[in-house]
């Protein structure tokens, strides 16, 4: 009985059986588990059997991929040459032949507004130009003023200016068409190869370099030679140009006497040399009426009067203007004997008595130390004339 008992104890104390497990469970289980086994030992055998592949397959992937060639198409566009780009386009090109264009102020004036409307249109197509809007309206404005036709070329300059165009600006040099240009502002090009405007009257020379200096034309820049407007304007053909043309510039602050660096050349120089005899005396008489020195070398010690003496057109060029410089400086020496006549008597005034203005004075007034009164006002003086100081001695000055 009690062994009985002991086994259902132990019957009782051991864990009680659990859920039933399937045969077919268990044994997917079990391949399964072989068949990961299997496969790890086949790679591990397979890295063992290769050790260099990991390292190679790292190289190719360190390599740079070839560099593709180039379609064809691409190497036949780039083989092909590209044009050549032009220094101006056709519209500034078109500007300044229509600012050159002579046959009267109404043909000229047409010209220039189709020019303007067509670089109007191409700067708002965005054309790419090495020439902008405004460097066209300054070349143009030097081209117009090289107009041989005086109404063409009045009418073309104020249209330019009325555009917009800067008369101190030079046209820019090695593009195509600037070459022809000259190399200075507009008022100096306008009065460059006076030749061109021989047969002009002076109310049409006068009316276009008005024009000009209305628009802030400097009257004192100098071009590249280093010659200011007046050098210009005293070698005018025209007598009356020369002389209309002088007194405008003066008026607009030109200097009289304005010498050129390198060679010392005044107005006066150059207009001694002017090939025409009527316009030298005008530009010379001009150009002293305005206050230029007669007097005045260049460089080499020359006066504008030996310029005109050895003018090469002489008795007919040359003698006339030697006979106005000539005047002109006798009136200048003149004028210096005058001004050395007043220094002189301004010299005496100051050497005389202060009391009588009649003797020279001597003496000297101490303690004030004033030199003032003669021997014989000294004596007289109570008083100084100048401090009213009361003198208590006087000394006696000798002046050599």
């Amino acid at each position: 009985m009690f062994m009985n008992r002991d086994r259902s104890a132990a019957a009782a104390a051991a864990p009680g059986p659990g859920p039933a497990v399937a045969p077919a469970a268990v044994a997917r289980a079990a391949v399964a588990s072989g068949a990961a086994a299997t496969s790890s030992q086949t790679c591990k055998r397979a890295a063992a059997a290769a050790p260099d592949a990991q390292p190679v397959a790292k190289a190719a992937r360190k390599q740079p991929q070839a560099e593709q060639a180039p379609p064809q198409h691409e190497e036949a566009q780039q083989q092909q040459p590209q044009p050549p780009q032009s220094n101006r386009d056709a519209a500034t090109k078109s500007l300044i032949a229509a600012a050159r264009l002579g046959g009267g102020r109404h043909k000229c004036l047409a010209a220039l507004h189709a020019a303007l409307a067509e670089l109007g249109e191409a700067g708002a197509a965005g054309s790419s130009s090495q020439a902008d809007p405004q460097s066209a309206l300054d070349e143009a404005l030097i081209a117009a003023t090289q107009n041989s036709d005086p109404g063409a070329c009045l009418a073309a300059v104020k249209e330019l200016l009325d555009a917009g165009a800067v008369p101190n600006q030079l046209a820019p040099q090695g593009s195509s068409g600037s070459s022809a240009l000259p190399d200075g502002p507009a008022l100096h090009a306008f009065l460059t190869k006076p030749s061109r405007t021989a047969g002009w009257t002076a109310d049409q020379h006068t009316a276009v370099l008005a024009a000009l200096l209305a628009a802030g034309a400097c009257a004192v820049s100098s071009d590249p030679r280093l010659k200011v407007p007046l050098h210009l304007a005293a070698m005018l053909p025209n007598a009356a140009a020369a002389e209309a043309a002088v007194a405008a510039l003066v008026a607009a602050g030109a200097d009289v006497d304005a010498a050129q660096p390198a060679t010392g050349l005044t107005p006066l120089h150059h207009a001694a040399f002017n090939t025409s005899a009527d316009a030298a005396r005008a530009a010379v008489s001009a150009l002293l009426k305005a206050g230029a020195d007669p007097l005045v070398a260049d460089a080499s010690g020359r006066l504008p009067a030996t310029y005109a003496a050895s003018c090469a057109l002489t008795p007919r060029v040359g003698a006339p203007v030697v006979e106005v410089l000539t005047n002109a400086v006798a009136a200048r020496w003149q004028q210096a004997r005058q001004q050395l006549t007043q220094l002189k008597e301004q010299h005496e005034a100051l050497q005389a008595c202060t009391v009588c203005m009649a003797a020279p004075r001597t003496t000297a007034l101490l303690p004030c130390g004033h030199f003032a009164p003669c021997a014989g006002c000294a004596t007289a003086c109570k008083q100084c004339p100048v401090c009213r100081a009361k003198p208590r001695c006087r000394q006696t000055i000798h002046l050599s």
